[in-house]
């Protein structure tokens, strides 16, 4: 929330209940280093979640390079993963891709989502677009205009 996101607390768990099923955090974490990559979309937020978290966690470390979503899959679990530029915790603010495999991944789960606004030109002629046409339209499903109409 500090940075800006919108939080879904639905599903929330106190930290003293995650803690106690990870003793770990209680200890000095410093000398372990976690690498971060992925979309730049997340780095805002995932920068705030991490000031809050060091603490709370034995000062954990973070290394964060977030170059898109692609080199998240790449250097989590793709071709990069035993390479220099691997990491621990990849990002994708998409889908992940049909060529992209995260079976062998730890866990995966949905960290935020990117909001998308649509600016209509007043002068439009078209009045009927709907929230659910506008994904179809970005994904390319929606290809003329007369299916909007």
């Amino acid at each position: 929330e500090a940075a800006g996101g919108i939080v879904d607390y639905s599903n929330a768990r106190p930290w003293s209940e995650i803690a106690e099923e990870h003793p770990i955090v209680d200890q000095d974490n410093s000398a372990i280093e976690l690498i971060t990559t992925g979309s730049t979309s997340v780095v805002k937020t995932l920068d705030s979640a991490k000031e809050a978290f060091i603490p709370l966690a034995g000062n954990v470390t973070f290394k964060s390079e977030h170059p898109g979503s692609g080199e998240g899959w790449k250097r989590t679990l793709g071709d990069e993963k035993d390479s220099a530029n691997r990491a621990d915790i990849g990002f994708a603010s998409r889908d992940f891709k049909d060529d992209e495999d995260i079976s062998n991944g730890m866990m995966s789960g949905v960290y935020c989502l990117d909001a998308v606004v649509t600016a209509v030109h007043v002068d439009n002629p078209i009045e009927n677009i709907s929230a659910e046409m506008l994904p179809q339209i970005f994904k390319g499903e929606i290809t003329e205009w007369s299916e909007v109409k």
